[in-house]
């Protein structure tokens, strides 16, 4: 199991305090503040998943060439957010597929500890158990 988790949020406070939450449970973390710095980070390191808060990283392509980039697959990304992410019918066609395991997941603001620990256990999981197969 890939124990690294790219973090992707812009607001320094509430960045250290996930990360200080990720990192109490032996998860490995890299931060960025925005995509532009994710998408060069995914590059250099693999990660077995990354946490997008998007009501502080405005979303882009740059998103969509992160997932796109195949280092990461759509499964492996959560969301954290007031409101659902705002992905057209295009792009969940093209790139997220219909397959629900391969979505991406969302965990709503504000979230309780374990509802975000949760969902990552779940993901590196997942892509442990691909890793075997």
């Amino acid at each position: 199991m890939n124990g690294h988790i790219l973090l992707v949020e812009a607001d320094e406070v509430l960045g250290q305090v996930m990360r200080e939450l990720l990192e109490r449970e032996g998860y490995h973390i890299s931060r960025a503040g925005n995509l532009t710095e994710a998408l060069k980070r995914i590059r250099i390191n693999s990660c077995g998943a990354m946490i997008v808060d998007l009501d502080t990283v405005p979303t882009s392509d740059l998103l969509m060439n992160i997932v796109g980039t195949r280092r990461l697959p759509p499964r492996s990304v959560v969301y954290v957010s007031v409101q659902p992410p705002d992905v057209s019918e295009e792009d969940s066609m093209a790139l997220w597929t219909r397959q629900p395991e391969q979505r991406p997941r969302w965990v709503r603001k504000p979230f309780r500890n374990e509802d975000l620990l949760a969902v990552v256990r779940e993901i590196l999981s997942k892509s442990s158990q691909t890793v075997a197969q």
